[in-house]
């Protein structure tokens, strides 16, 4: 048998042999002594070193504290209703073995002023080892998991709803939960320097507060707030005692509004209030109750006396030609707490002719 070429040469017609695709494998070396490498040396393992006094210089002086970790109180004996809707969504109200009343009354343990929600609207009692929700033959119900009850047994993750909006989670949990779900919500609606509310928890009760007022026919009034000479204060006094007073101011404010009632910073040395069924008059009233209270009530931080005043400018839904939103009506009471400053300072506008 004669053997295939791997092709013929052009010229010659005579066969030539193909080249190999890879290259020739090298000849394996056996090794020897005289070709062998020397193996790298083995470095011995590091002798321990405790530490000394020289250790602790060369770190600064610094020495690890040994502590045994506290212990952690994670036993289950908190209950808690969580409101799941709304601009109050994320708050708490925690429930003993006493009963708790729900309600529109100022006298409720859990006030809800809200549309839709009775005078005295519903009932939480501690039962045979468990709690109860009880309705009170309230308009518009009250639902456990989406049921309508007179009465019924709570049980861990329960879903409470009163009247057509108000949702809470019947919630068994430990104190450490407890507090993160109270940081969580002072974080999203509380100022941190004054603890009044902030803008954007005010933005969301607006829009709230707007809706209950068209549905019920009531007024709203919109009351802005600003300290006097404010730049000079800092300039005084340093801006740790301008902190200070806009505190004390923000106390003072919220000290003198009924519960329904709301104040929240705006920004910087600004404050706003929002009054509920409140018109002009009364909105100028209880200005000028808030001016009169802090120009008599200074501000004292680290020993000195801070005088201070604040302007004001009022506005209300009732007013004539009054556009019925919330950017109009804070519009408005800026506007006349920007007259009040040309006027003079210290004093509360509530009209263009006031």
């Amino acid at each position: 048998m004669v053997a295939r070429p791997d092709s013929l040469d052009p010229v010659t017609l005579s066969p030539v042999a193909r080249k190999p695709l890879l290259p020739p494998r090298p000849e394996r070396v056996t090794p020897n002594s005289e070709t062998r490498p020397e193996m790298p040396a083995v470095c011995p393992p590091l002798p321990v070193r405790f530490p000394s006094e020289t250790d602790e210089e060369l770190d600064g002086g610094r020495i690890t504290q040994i502590s045994i970790p506290p212990e952690l109180d994670t036993s289950r004996d908190r209950v808690l209703l969580l409101r799941l809707d709304g601009v109050d969504g994320g708050q708490l109200v925690a429930l003993t073995h006493f009963t708790a009343t729900i309600g529109r009354e100022l006298d409720n343990s859990l006030r809800i002023n809200e549309g839709g929600i009775s005078r005295h609207h519903a009932r939480i009692a501690w039962e045979d080892d468990a709690h109860w929700v009880e309705d009170l033959a309230s308009r518009n119900g009250t639902y456990v998991k989406g049921r309508r009850v007179n009465k019924a047994p709570l049980a861990d993750g329960d879903l409470v709803q009163f009247g057509p909006h108000a949702c809470f989670r019947y919630t068994v949990t430990d104190s450490l939960h407890e507090q993160l779900l109270r940081k969580l919500h002072e974080s999203s609606t509380i100022d941190v320097l004054t603890g009044a509310c902030n803008r954007r928890h005010f933005d969301a009760r607006l829009k709230a507060e707007l809706s209950y007022a068209r549905r019920h026919n009531a007024d709203l009034a919109v009351v802005m707030l600003d300290i006097d000479h404010f730049k000079r204060v800092n300039d005084t006094h340093g801006h740790l005692t301008g902190d200070a007073v806009i505190r004390h101011v923000a106390a003072l404010t919220r000290g003198q509004l009924r519960a329904e009632d709301l104040a929240a910073r705006y920004g910087g040395e600004e404050l706003v209030v929002l009054l509920r069924g409140t018109d002009v008059r009364g909105a100028v009233r209880v200005a000028e109750r808030i001016r009169a209270t802090i120009e008599v009530l200074p501000a004292r931080v680290d020993g000195t006396t801070v005088m201070v005043t604040v302007s004001g400018g009022c506005a209300a839904l009732s007013e004539p030609n009054a556009a019925a939103d919330g950017a109009d009506l804070v519009a408005r009471a800026d506007t006349r707490l920007y007259e009040a400053k040309q006027r003079g300072r210290n004093r509360v506008v509530g009209s263009e002719s006031s």
